[in-house]
């Protein structure tokens, strides 16, 4: 029996659309598709009901997606959900904290950290088709944000917006999304990757003096912040992972001297001493955005 995964990579090459394409036009993430298409995992029903819809897949997706959600009828697990729902735990018992007695400081502590798991959730929607309820849980950390006057909270719900606007095709809304979370958190980590995504915004739409100006302005930036203590916190920014935006702005701006330079750096940082490869994640947000 044909699984899910089969039949969207099917539908995907009879419309003639690579992942990036498909991606772009569903506004969901080429990783997720890639993934989809060999049975590791298994979008939201709102994103199916999309993808059969782009593909004309006639319900065909939906019925393969309804069998595949059948226990035991296919070794499939939807990563995303199982995050979700500790996520959805987690601010549950957070609300139940609140309501009790606690201090001040406490009361503070406990809406801060319902704000960074307010923004993990709407990270979790987007990835998971549902653009709306990622962005309703993005303007309730904002909210949270500046409630408790957490500056970095507030401007990574920006990056956020900025994220969105990009994958949409929003192009000219990213560089005021960029600037409003840079003016909320100048001294948070943020501000790299708001100019990262600034860059990739000004790169599509073929301004590559921008380009230049602004990825050497987010190196400078980069410079001024510590190597993460947990570089796989979802709100940190790996400095190691900064060639890997840069090269594909400037691939994107036609820079190919440029990119070159940084695609070289990247195939260091994958060498072992030995010269072997290292196994090594290219970053979430860039895999998404590959065109």
């Amino acid at each position: 029996m044909e699984t899910f995964g089969d039949a969207l990579k099917r539908f995907r090459a009879g419309a003639r659309l690579t992942q990036g394409e498909l991606a772009q036009a569903a506004a969901w993430s080429q990783i997720r598709i890639s993934r989809a298409e060999t049975n590791q995992s298994l979008p939201g029903e709102s994103m199916v009901e999309r993808l059969d819809n782009l593909l004309k897949g006639g319900g065909q997706l939906i019925a393969a997606y309804q069998r595949a959600s059948i226990p035991g009828s296919q070794l499939v697990a939807i990563e995303e959900s199982s995050h979700w729902d500790v996520s959805e735990f987690m601010l549950g018992y957070i609300s139940q904290l609140v309501a009790g007695r606690c201090t001040l400081r406490e009361h503070r502590d406990l809406l801060v950290l319902s704000g960074w798991l307010t923004l993990l959730l709407s990270c979790l929607e987007y990835d998971l088709g549902n653009a709306r309820q990622a962005d309703f849980a993005r303007i309730a950390a904002n909210s949270l944000g500046k409630e408790t006057g957490h500056g970095e909270i507030v401007g990574w719900s920006f990056e956020l917006s900025s994220w969105f606007a990009l994958t949409q095709g929003r192009l000219r809304s990213v560089s005021g999304y960029a600037e409003a979370g840079a003016n909320a958190a100048s001294h948070s980590s943020v501000i790299v990757q708001l100019a990262a995504q600034s860059a990739k915004a000004h790169a599509r739409m073929g301004d590559k003096q921008k380009v230049h100006q602004i990825l050497d302005d987010g190196f400078r930036l980069l410079a001024q912040h510590d190597h993460p203590a947990r570089p796989e916190n979802h709100f940190v920014i790996d400095p190691s992972k900064w060639d890997f935006y840069a090269m594909d702005c400037y691939r994107l701006a036609r820079d190919d001297k440029r990119a070159a330079e940084h695609a070289h750096e990247v195939i260091e940082l994958s060498l072992r001493p030995d010269g072997s490869e290292e196994a090594r994640c290219v970053p979430p947000r860039l895999a998404s955005l590959w065109r």
